[in-house]
C-alpha cells in the first residue's frame, strides 16, 4: 500500500495511505449494488406508470421514457455527488470499504472538486467496464482515475470505525483550562479550524509525524496566547483543551 506524503499550506507534514485498485473496487461494487436497487425501483415505477396509462399516444410514451432516463442520469451522478458532499468525501460504499476522497493537498474535498471528479466518470467508463479509470488507477503515481487527476483529488484509506471524537472531556486539563480561559478571546476561527483539521487527520498519520505536527501547532498557539516556553507539557492535551473551550463559547 503506497504512502502519499505532503506538506500542507501551513508547512505541516502529513502522510496518508493511498487506496489501491482492490479496495476502490470493493467500495465501487458496494455503491453499485445500492444503485442497482434504486434503478430497480425506478424501473418498477416506470412499469407501473405504463400499466396505469395503458395504450397511450406515442408522445406520452416518449415523454415518460425521457423522464425515466433523466432520473436515471440524476441518480447515477447525483448519488456520488450527494454522499461525497454530505459525508466529507465518502459514499456508503467507500465508508464500508474504509475509504475517503480528499484533495491532493490533504485538505477536505470541496463541492467543486466532487462535482468535477464525478462528472468525469463518463470518461473513466470508456470504452466499457470503466477500462480507462481502471488503467489510470493501476498506472498513475497516486492511484488516481481520470476524474481524480482533473479534480486534483486522491482516495485514501480511512480505517476509522466512525467519525473522529474530538475534544473529549477526559483529555482536557482543568488546570490548563483555567489558564487558557481568560486568553480565549485571542483564539479565532482559523485557529480552531487548524486544531480540528489536525485531530481529523491524526488517525491517518504515523505517530511520530502526529507528535511533530501537534508540537508545531501547539507551539505557535501557545506563543499567541502568551504562554512561556516549556509551560505546555503535552501539545495534544493543550490543543484538545483549547478546542474544547473554543467550542463551548
Amino acid at each position: 500500500m503506497q504512502d502519499l506524503s505532503l506538506y500542507s499550506s501551513e508547512k505541516i507534514y502529513y502522510s496518508y495511505k493511498l487506496a489501491g485498485l482492490g479496495s476502490r473496487f470493493i467500495g465501487f461494487f458496494l455503491d453499485t449494488l445500492i444503485l442497482i436497487g434504486i434503478y430497480a425501483v425506478l424501473a418498477g415505477f416506470g412499469a407501473a406508470v405504463f400499466g396505469i396509462l395503458g395504450d397511450v399516444s406515442q408522445t406520452v410514451t416518449f415523454i415518460t421514457i425521457a423522464v425515466l432516463i433523466i432520473f436515471y442520469l440524476l441518480v447515477s451522478f447525483g448519488y456520488f455527488i450527494f454522499f461525497e458532499t454530505i459525508w466529507n468525501g465518502q459514499t456508503p460504499g467507500k465508508k464500508a470499504a474504509g475509504l475517503r476522497v480528499v484533495r491532493k493537498t490533504g485538505e477536505a474535498v470541496t463541492f467543486s472538486s466532487i462535482l468535477v471528479r464525478n462528472l468525469m466518470r463518463i470518461v473513466d467508463a470508456l470504452p466499457a467496464g470503466n477500462f480507462v479509470g481502471i488503467a489510470a488507477i493501476s498506472f498513475s503515481r497516486n492511484h488516481q482515475r481520470v476524474g481524480d487527476m482533473v479534480a486534483d483529488t486522491v482516495v485514501i484509506r480511512d480505517d476509522q470505525t466512525g467519525q473522529p471524537i474530538l475534544f473529549e472531556a477526559g483529555d482536557t486539563d482543568p488546570e490548563l483550562a483555567e489558564k487558557i480561559r481568560p486568553r480565549l478571546f485571542m483564539v479565532d476561527e482559523k485557529d480552531f479550524s487548524l486544531i480540528r483539521e489536525f485531530f481529523t487527520r491524526m488517525p491517518y498519520m504515523k505517530p511520530y509525524h502526529a507528535a511533530g505536527v501537534a508540537e508545531k501547532i501547539a507551539g505557535g498557539l501557545a506563543s499567541k496566547l502568551e504562554f512561556q516556553p516549556g509551560e505546555i507539557k503535552s501539545p495534544i492535551v493543550f490543543l484538545k483543551t483549547v478546542g474544547a473551550l473554543f467550542r463551548e463559547k
